[in-house]
C-alpha cells in the first residue's frame, strides 16, 4: 500500500485541487518542485500575503517538510526492520493497555477521520475498514504528527497537519507522553541507541527554529541510516540555501516574507 501523509481534512478541503495531488505517493507527500510551487502559491494567495507577509510559506520549505516527514517514516521502517515486524504491534498493544482498547480505538478512528489518508478522504475506504486493515500504519502516523506538532520550525505549516478538529472530538492530551512511556520499555535506535522518540525529536531540539539546520543536523548525524534519501536530502538543502540567498540570508534560519509572481 502507498504511504499516505496525515494532512488535516480541513487543509484538504481548503486546497482541494492541490491536496488531491498531495498526501499519497510511493515516495513523498510533495513528489516534485512543481507541486510545492503550486501549493505554496495557493496557500499564500489564501493567506493574502500582500497584506500579511508574515504568513507567507515557502515552496522550498514545503519540500523540506515533505522530506523531513518522509525521513521520519523511513526511520520507523528501519527500526521495524531492525527489531522485527511485531515491534509496532507491541507498541500498539502497550498503548491499548495504558489507555484502554476502546479509548485508543476512538482516538485512532477520529484521527483517521480528521486527518484522513487519501482513500478515506476520497471515499474509497472508510475509517473503520482502514483502521482494521492498516491500524499499525495509522499508529505510526499518529506518532509522527505528535512529533511534528512539537517542532517550532513547522509553526507556519501547522494547518497542514493540524489536530484541531480531532481535539474537538476526543481527548488527545497526554498522547506524546504516552508514546514516550511506551518506548521507554522498547529498544533504542540510532548510532547511540537512543530512546526512539528522543531520537526523532533531536533535530528540532538542536535547532528549533530552522528547517535548514534540522536537515543539516540529520545529514551530519543520521546519514548512515538514510540510504537513497541522502541524495534527496542534499538536493533539498541546496534548494533551501539558494532560496535563502535569494531572500538575503546566508544559510539556515526561518524567514517567511516571500513574494510569488
Amino acid at each position: 500500500m502507498l504511504r499516505c501523509f496525515h494532512l488535516s481534512r480541513e487543509f484538504r478541503l481548503q486546497y482541494d485541487a492541490e491536496a488531491k495531488a498531495v498526501g499519497c505517493s510511493d515516495r513523498a507527500i510533495l513528489p516534485d518542485g512543481r507541486s510545492a510551487n503550486e501549493l505554496a502559491f495557493q496557500i499564500n494567495r489564501q493567506r493574502n500575503i500582500a497584506v500579511n507577509p508574515h504568513l507567507a510559506v515557502s515552496a522550498a520549505e514545503l519540500s523540506a517538510l515533505s522530506l523531513l516527514d518522509e525521513i521520519y517514516f523511513y526511520l520507523l521502517e528501519v527500526y521495524q526492520q531492525q527489531y522485527g515486524n511485531n515491534i509496532f504491534n507491541d507498541a500498539y498493544a502497550r498503548a491499548q493497555a495504558q489507555l484502554g482498547k476502546d479509548k485508543l480505538s476512538s482516538i485512532m478512528q477520529t484521527f483517521c477521520t480528521t486527518n484522513p489518508p487519501l482513500p478515506v478522504y476520497k471515499g474509497t475506504s472508510n475509517p473503520d475498514d482502514f483502521l482494521r486493515q492498516h491500524g499499525t500504519l495509522l499508529f505510526k502516523e499518529l506518532m509522527l504528527v505528535q512529533i511534528e506538532q512539537q517542532n517550532p520550525a513547522l509553526i507556519d505549516y501547522e494547518d497542514i497537519f493540524s489536530l484541531n478538529e480531532a481535539r474537538k472530538k476526543c481527548q488527545l492530551d497526554g498522547l506524546l507522553e504516552l508514546f514516550n512511556q511506551i518506548f521507554d520499555e522498547l529498544p533504542g535506535f540510532g548510532p547511540d541507541d537512543e530512546h526512539l522518540m528522543k531520537f526523532l525529536h533531536s533535530p528540532s531540539i538542536a535547532h528549533p527554529d530552522s528547517l535548514f539546520d534540522q536537515l543539516s543536523y540529520i545529514r551530519s548525524h543520521w546519514s548512515m541510516l538514510l540510504g537513497d534519501l541522502l541524495d534527496r536530502l542534499l538536493r533539498t538543502l541546496d534548494r533551501l540555501n539558494e532560496e535563502y540567498k535569494h531572500r538575503g540570508f546566508t544559510g539556515g534560519g526561518n524567514s517567511n516574507t516571500l513574494s510569488f509572481d
